[in-house]
């Protein structure tokens, strides 16, 4: 379970990495990067790394932070691109649509359909978090019975 935590947690960190320098191909745009017109991306992605580092090295104790930082990640993706307020969607409309950014499904005026850069982002924040959870959990669980089974008979 380790190991497939990890894998996932790299495998969003190459996404997020992404963002950082900008990515395209032919003609067609994935994600423009945020250098430009959101620095901050830069501190949120050394510390996202930074975590995954502590939960490489130190997987009882890193997976705290590791966990808890991707949990603040998914609920501000959820506050910032669940709207349905028209003015939000046209704002993001005109930020990545503007841009020319790559979408599975055409932006709408009414509901934010995000671009598929941002939408395999949050699958693989969504995934990485329940894959943490359930490290987790196992990993207290295992703890809990080893400390059981240390106790002597009659405690």
């Amino acid at each position: 379970m380790r190991k497939t935590t990890l894998v996932f947690a790299l495998l969003l960190l190459f996404w997020f990495t992404l963002d950082i320098t900008g990515f395209g191909f032919g003609n067609v745009t994935l994600v423009v990067s945020a250098l430009i017109d959101e620095p901050i991306d830069l501190l949120f992605w050394f510390i996202f790394a930074a975590s995954i580092a502590h939960f490489a090295f130190q997987p009882k104790v890193g997976i705290f932070p590791l966990t808890a930082w991707l949990g603040c990640w998914g609920i501000f993706q959820l506050s910032m691109y669940v709207t349905f307020n028209p003015d939000r969607i046209a704002s993001y409309n005109r930020f990545f649509a503007n841009e020319g950014t790559f979408y599975l499904f055409p932006p709408s005026d009414t509901h934010l359909v995000k671009d598929f850069y941002h939408s395999m982002g949050e699958v693989l924040v969504v995934a990485t978090f329940v894959l943490c959870v359930t490290y987790l959990v196992q990993s207290l669980k295992s703890m809990s019975s080893k400390m059981n089974q240390s106790l002597p008979a009659g405690s």
